[in-house]
């Protein structure tokens, strides 16, 4: 039998777990800030602050209802600052050790939000010449090439899609006023479509290097619970789940 005192007790325990996202993200901020200002030579832990706010950066709100403003998550600067924040970050971890391959894929990660893309290609090749056989350096890469690889999916398929713009207006008949609303829609350009099959070629050969680096990855983890999880990744690009679940009960 629980008593009443018991279960105010559970009740005040059970309140306590209950926090919003804005308090867990402005707690985590906060530790990673320690831990920079704690001991600011260390690189990784301006990495590790870098890559929250990149993570991060794109959780921003809802729109709840049609027309409603955004209801932000949490407080913030814009996205654009908080993605600049993280740029600055990385660069001070390359100051300190300009071989750092995590600040170069997270600098990389944060310009391609920006469509700073070139840049963002270069840091990446410049990361993979200088992975060697680090096996995580290895899968930060290929996650970066298959990120840029599903975003210039995405933007193709869009370039595929027809265009549609509609407009409106009140029209008097006899039996009243009626709002009459004519949508028209426009197959792709020629221009879209050749656009469309380029981006779809670059990103099969960022696909390309992406399992390139992560088989790599494989082979240097080998016998390993990183090269199960590896494996498992591996297995789940291919779409073959029940091969990846069995390299995940193995780790």
């Amino acid at each position: 039998e629980v008593r009443r005192g018991e279960t105010l007790g559970l009740t005040r325990v059970a309140g306590k777990q209950q926090r919003r996202y804005d308090e867990l993200y402005q707690d985590r901020i906060r530790l990673l800030e320690d831990a920079v200002r704690d001991n600011p030579k260390n690189p990784d832990r301006l990495v590790d602050l870098a890559s929250y706010l990149v993570s991060e950066a794109d959780n921003r709100g809802e729109k709840v209802e049609p027309r409603r403003e955004l209801q932000p998550y949490r407080f913030q600067i814009s996205r654009e600052q908080e993605l600049q924040r993280a740029i600055q970050l990385a660069d001070r971890a390359l100051a300190l050790s300009g071989k750092h391959v995590g600040a170069m894929m997270q600098k990389a990660v944060a310009l391609t939000a920006l469509k700073r893309y070139d840049q963002a290609d270069t840091l990446a090749d410049q990361a993979l010449d200088l992975a060697g056989n680090n096996a995580d350096a290895l899968r930060l890469y290929a996650n970066f090439r298959a990120m840029r690889a599903n975003r210039m999916s995405s933007e193709a398929w869009s370039l595929r899609q027809e265009r549609c713009s509609s407009s409106s207006h009140e029209e008097t008949r006899s039996d009243g006023v009626y709002r009459v609303t004519s949508t028209t829609c426009y197959p792709p350009s020629q221009a879209d479509l050749q656009r469309a099959s380029q981006l779809e070629s670059t990103a099969a050969e960022l696909r390309r290097r992406a399992r390139a680096a992560l088989e790599k990855a494989a082979a240097v983890t080998k016998g390993t619970v990183d090269g199960d999880l590896i494996l498992a990744d591996l297995a789940l690009w291919d779409g073959r789940t029940a091969e990846a679940q069995s390299h995940l009960e193995q780790a």
